[in-house]
This record gives structure tokens, sequence and C-alpha cells, in this order.
């Protein structure tokens, strides 16, 4: 475990989820220095970005000073495997790619083996992430090149002890069919995976005469796609059990939570620092204020990125 791990979270269960304000400013902070000045010193890329922008690291007041910190833009990363590595190459032992979304080009994530091992999801947040050693998680997301399969696998795992059925996304294996047979055979308690697939499994299960409401679910996460209240509501008619949001991406990991209020997102203020900025200024908008979400994020080892 990080050592500024072991330093805010003493006993291993501490709900970052609820720290006040004080708390969670002051690990951000010594967090945001510490990856800042590895990028800095390690990375060509990023020193000069700071530099060109008048930033040095050491001297910034974080995380108030986040906007002077220039932004990565996807267009800067398209295509480009090694451009923010902040270690010796030979450290990598996982890339994920995306398609770039609609750039077009790939991206490449690549990871050491502490990022995926030993630091991600290390502050687990336990209470917005209600996985435990009872639950059977039906894992129905991409387990190729996309992070979001493997990287939910090994945090409800590694983080909660969780049981997990790796069923990915449909494929010539990992059929719809076999996906609800799991659910069923297993008793399912969480479903993961998109709401267009979440639709189709419903779909599927209706010609198989699966009653899906008969499910031991608790709960469904949505995540990988948009998706609008009114499909929610269609998907928790489809299932007969309640649906969140899970917010998340490819370069930052998670970023927001819905709970079961389901009255918005928690963001994930042990893993990014989330601002809404204005995009012509950078600067952050007033509470209520229209802007773009911006994600402050690392791999503890790997690479930062403060990117929209």
């Amino acid at each position: 475990m990080p050592a500024i791990v072991r330093k805010y979270f003493a006993n291993g269960s501490e709900h970052v989820d609820i720290w006040p304000e004080d708390r969670l400013k002051a690990y951000q902070a010594e967090a945001l220095r510490r990856i800042l000045m590895h990028a800095y010193e390690r990375n060509g890329f990023y020193r000069e970005k700071f530099q060109a922008a008048g930033v040095v690291p050491a001297r910034l007041n974080l995380p108030d000073d986040l906007a002077r910190i220039p932004l990565t833009t996807k267009d800067e990363i398209r295509g480009k495997p090694w451009l923010l590595l902040s270690v010796p190459r030979q450290a990598v032992s996982q890339i994920h790619v995306s398609t770039g979304t609609t750039g077009g080009e790939e991206i490449y994530i690549p990871h050491t083996w502490e990022d995926l091992h030993v630091n991600n999801m290390s502050p687990a947040m336990r209470l917005l992430i209600p996985v435990g050693e009872s639950d059977v998680v039906i894992n129905a997301l991409p387990h190729e090149m996309s992070s979001s399969g493997l990287a939910f696998h090994r945090t409800f795992q590694k983080s909660y002890g969780a049981m997990v059925v790796p069923m990915g996304k449909g494929g010539y294996y990992s059929t719809p069919e076999r996906t609800l047979r799991a659910s069923v055979d297993l008793g399912a308690t969480v479903l993961i995976t998109t709401p267009s697939y979440a639709v189709l499994l419903a779909e599927v299960a209706q010609r198989m005469d699966i009653d899906l409401g008969a499910l031991p679910l608790r709960f469904m996460w949505l995540t990988g796609e948009g998706c609008s209240p009114a499909l929610r509501d269609r998907i928790e008619k489809l299932w007969g059990h309640p649906a969140y949001f899970y917010y998340g991406s490819l370069e930052a990991g998670p970023i927001g939570i819905e709970c079961s209020a389901r009255n918005g997102y928690h963001m994930a203020g042990g893993h990014v620092h989330v601002e809404v900025v204005d995009p012509t200024t950078g600067e952050a908008v007033a509470p209520g204020e229209i802007g773009e979400v911006v994600v402050s994020w690392s791999n503890e080892i790997g690479h930062l990125d403060r990117g929209p």
C-alpha cells in the first residue's frame, strides 16, 4: 500500500466517501503534489507543458491552484502509446486501449503491476460501493481492450472480497443466454453492465422464460454509456430491480457513483478531483453554473492527467 494511503487510511476501513472537506482536501493536496513532482521530473511531455504555463509543482497551493495546470486533451494522446509514461517501459504490465470515442484513433493507457494490484482502489469506497463477501457479482462488461471489465473484476474481488463472474458483454462464448443462465444458477446479487446490454439481456430472458424479478439482485449498476432517466426507468421495469449509475472512464477510472437515493453522483474524492470549468478560461465556475467537467487523476506510479 502506498505510504500516503497508509497515512490517511490507517486502519483500512475509514470511509473516504464521507470524509469532512478539510481532511479530503489535505489528502488530495498531498497526493496531487507527489504526482505532479513525479510527472515533472520523469516525463518530458508534462515538463514542457508545465514550463510553458510557468508552473512549478513544488510552489502550487493544491488543490486550489489546479486551474494553473494546463489541460491534457484526448487529441494530444491519441495514437501515442508512450506519451504519458513516467516510468521505465519495462515496468508496464498491462495496456488498455480505447477507440478514442469521437476522435477515432486509439488511446493507450499503460499500467504498472503496482497500479493494478497495489495502488488501484486502495482507498476503498465502502459506502458508495456496497459490495461484500456475500455477493455474487455478474460482470457483464467487455474484458477485451477496454479497462472496464478487468478493472471492476479486480476491484470487487480485491477491495471488497466479492465473488465475481466474468461474463463479458456478448461474443462467441459469452452469449446473453449464458450470462442469464449463470445469473440464475449462481444466485446473482449484483449486476454491472451497460444500459443497452441490460435491455438486450431482458429481451433474451423473456424468450428463455426467465423471471428476472425472481433473481436475488440487490441492485444493478449501469455504466459505459449514456443513459436517460426514461431508459433507466424502462430497465428497472424490465428487470424488477433498482438500477444505479456508475460514471467513469478509461483514462480516469471511477469519477462519480450514484447511491440508493438516486439524486445525482457522489464524486470519488479518494481517487479523482473533479472540477466544472469554463472551457474558454479554464477557471472553475460557480456552483450551479454550466461548464465542462475536468478530472484530475493519476496512477500512483504511472502517469497524471488533468483533462476534460
